[in-house]
């Protein structure tokens, strides 16, 4: 039988890497690892283009579902709401539609090595100017709640890392765009993990995504 397609695409500043750790998927799934074409993003004029761009390798690709961490997540959603993508499936990790609070700037949970928060902090830095800077001046002025009209989204996954807070009523209070999501959608909080769960806490999200898929 044939294995279903699941297209993943990094945030800002990522490359494939950040999914190195995963193993459920890859054994149950067919995967193919995005990186973003920086070489064209100077003509890019935001979000709208990186819809466009995740469009064009999922019906390339053939994949029925997607998933996208940070700016990957907010293209797909921008994808979905245009009417321009239909997926069985989407999923969206820590992807923020208003600039994040300083909770959520916390890069990694509390039980990451400092090696671990060092590596991301590394990584993050040395691709970051491969985004131009004016498309990485078109997303910030973008980013807001009305960029992406969450009515329209369904059957999609929305992933934040709580940071070793307890309380998730606390969380999701921060994250009060969430609230426009209609049923068919579903809300997962990764209790230790920051930016990167997918790294900090690779089996438990595989879990969680495995059983939204189901």
């Amino acid at each position: 039988m044939d294995k279903n397609t699941i297209l993943f695409i990094p945030g800002m500043a990522c490359t494939s890497q950040i999914w190195e750790g995963l193993e459920l998927l890859p054994h149950y799934f067919d995967c193919i690892f995005l990186d973003w074409p920086t070489d064209e993003m100077s003509n890019w004029k935001g979000l709208e283009d990186c819809a466009d761009w995740i469009t064009q390798q999922v019906k390339e690709s053939g994949a029925t579902m997607a998933i996208g961490h940070s700016l990957g997540g907010l293209g797909l959603l921008k994808a979905i709401e245009k009417g321009d993508l239909r997926l069985d499936k989407t999923i969206v990790i820590e992807s923020f539609l208003t600039p994040p609070q300083d909770f959520f700037k916390q890069f990694v949970g509390p039980y990451a090595s400092e090696e671990l928060e060092e590596n991301l902090h590394s990584m993050f830095n040395e691709n970051r100017n491969n985004f131009p800077e004016n498309f990485r001046e078109f997303i910030r002025h973008q980013i807001t709640p009305k960029c992406i009209d969450l009515k329209k989204i369904e059957n999609t996954f929305f992933i934040y890392g709580m940071r070793g807070e307890e309380d998730s009523e606390k969380v999701l209070e921060m994250l009060p765009y969430l609230q426009n999501l209609n049923d068919s959608n579903s809300i997962g909080l990764m209790p230790y993990s920051g930016h990167f769960p997918m790294i900090e806490e690779p089996q438990e999200l595989e879990e969680a995504i495995n059983e939204f898929i189901d």
